[in-house]
């Protein structure tokens, strides 16, 4: 499916606002999204499903699964179960119908009490489990921080109004200690995931897959 001029230059305008401290603004963020199609409602209705949520949703999901390996280091340490992966499942089966949005959101507030003590224990981890609980309303309203003000800074955004891929982001950076791994995580995104992301079922093969992002 060819992707639309809209998305294309979202794309190049994103690669190119991608900061040499490992961020990709929330404008930039932003604009890729609502170039996917994704629409912020007022009032989210569970279960109405556009292509543009879908995307969104996928987006997110993928990034989430590249970290989870932060989340799976840290059960191996703290103990705990899998609570990342499945809420990949989770996200997955919304979008494909197999999940209701009341049993996602059930989920989400029991992954949600997990995550805030991981996250006192190991910080990246607890980053990566938030962004799992966010790409699971992602997956069932579609809005979330589109309707933060668009003058808004990622550092003014508290935890529950940041999108999963800026928390990812974090996580990455926070378990590396440097900006290396923001700029390669924001560069694989933007040049790999948001286009594959535009073609609806290869991108939900690739979350089968459990294929990863960059190491």
């Amino acid at each position: 499916m060819r992707m639309p001029r809209e998305l294309q230059r979202a794309l190049v305008e994103a690669e190119a606002a991608i900061e040499v401290a490992g961020v990709l603004p929330l404008s930039a963020r932003r604009a890729l999204f609502i170039a996917l199609g994704s629409t912020a409602r007022a009032r989210p209705v569970p279960g109405v499903y556009g292509p543009g949520q879908v995307r969104r949703t996928l987006v997110e999901l993928l990034a989430v699964q590249h970290g989870a390996v932060l989340w799976r280091s840290a059960t191996d340490e703290l103990g705990g179960s899998a609570d990342v992966d499945r809420a990949l499942r989770v996200g997955l089966g919304v979008l494909r119908g197999e999940v209701s949005p009341s049993d996602a959101l059930g989920f989400q507030d029991r992954l949600l009490e997990v995550v805030v003590e991981r996250e006192f224990r190991n910080f990246a981890s607890g980053l990566v489990g938030r962004a799992a609980c966010q790409s699971l309303l992602t997956s069932v309203f579609d809005g979330g921080w589109f309707e933060v003000s668009r003058l808004a800074r990622d550092e003014d955004l508290e935890p529950d109004e940041a999108d999963a891929t800026y928390l990812v982001s974090r996580a990455l950076q926070h378990a590396s200690d440097g900006h290396d791994a923001g700029r390669r995580f924001w560069t694989w995104l933007v040049n790999e995931v948001v286009p594959a992301s535009f073609d609806i079922e290869p991108a939900m093969a690739m979350l089968d897959r459990g294929q990863q992002g960059p190491g």
